[in-house]
């Protein structure tokens, strides 16, 4: 049986529209292996990857990429006959809102509401989601370094503990500490937003479930991304809860602060029961 990834509150995404995202990513994912190949990128640290890529309920955008020190949030924007944009407008306010806060890019994918294809034909069809200006994609990254926000540090510690999970058959030799029930998970979720906890809520075949906290800490300090402390909200309680303490090192400069360009070793020291 296929892996099943559920998100917190998932919009109803038609068939069609989900089409238009894989086409979306399939593309991104073509120029992101010609332009890293083309540039040698990847041997700079400064190559195009994905930060999330993976539609299930859209926090703040649908997908997010960068190339290494730009950092770029896409919403698949359709268009009515009118040419009025049907994505839900607190949508749109919530990009431009982390956008401000997190110094991305907030762009916005153009597609016929009709048709369902991209309004251009060129390697991106983005425009910037405030200005409606094309945005033009640098294939070489600009030479200033730009340090990694707090929701880049935090979905970097939420996505490398929930990708062991959905790999968890590969990955039996890590230190799961007292984290049990591997072979009965049946789905996951996650939520990388800051401002929300539980990181991650995992189901099983009996119908149980319980949850993650992933607490993401930076440099040879070992400095909090987010406070360590949380609360535990009603629903929570009702379910077995783990932290999942996830430390990222600059391999080069050993300090506390990362950048976007930064070398990063992920350090993953296994589960804590909460209670």
């Amino acid at each position: 049986m296929p892996e099943q990834v559920f998100h917190v509150n998932p919009p109803e995404l038609t068939p069609a529209f989900r089409q238009v995202c894989a086409n979306v990513i399939q593309q991104f994912q073509n120029n992101f292996d010609y332009l890293n190949d083309k540039n040698n990128l990847e041997a700079t640290g400064n190559y195009f990857r994905w930060l999330r890529c993976d539609i299930g309920a859209p926090e703040f955008d649908h997908v997010i990429f960068s190339d290494g020190n730009k950092v770029y949030s896409v919403i698949i924007n359709l268009l009515g006959p009118d040419g009025f944009s049907l994505t839900p407008p607190e949508l749109l306010q919530a990009q431009l809102d982390m956008a401000a806060v997190s110094n991305f890019i907030p762009c916005l994918y153009q597609v016929d509401g009709k048709t369902l294809q991209p309004l251009q034909k060129d390697l991106w069809n983005l425009v910037h989601a405030q200005s409606k200006k094309p945005v033009t994609v640098n294939e070489l990254p600009a030479p200033e370094r730009i340090p990694m926000t707090r929701w880049e540090m935090h979905n970097l510690g939420v996505t490398t503990v929930f990708k062991m999970l959905v790999d968890r058959d590969r990955n039996q030799h890590k230190v799961w500490g007292d984290f049990t029930g591997l072979d009965q998970i049946t789905h996951l979720d996650y939520c990388d937003l800051t401002d929300r906890q539980p990181s991650i809520w995992v189901w099983f075949k009996d119908g149980s479930g319980c949850w993650i906290v992933v607490q993401t800490t930076t440099g040879p300090d070992q400095v909090p991304v987010l406070a360590l402390d949380f609360k535990v909200s009603r629903q929570m309680a009702n379910f077995s809860g783990y932290a999942a303490r996830i430390n990222l090192t600059d391999l080069v400069e050993k300090k506390n602060v990362l950048y976007r360009d930064s070398e990063v070793y992920v350090r993953f020291t296994g589960f804590k029961k909460c209670n």
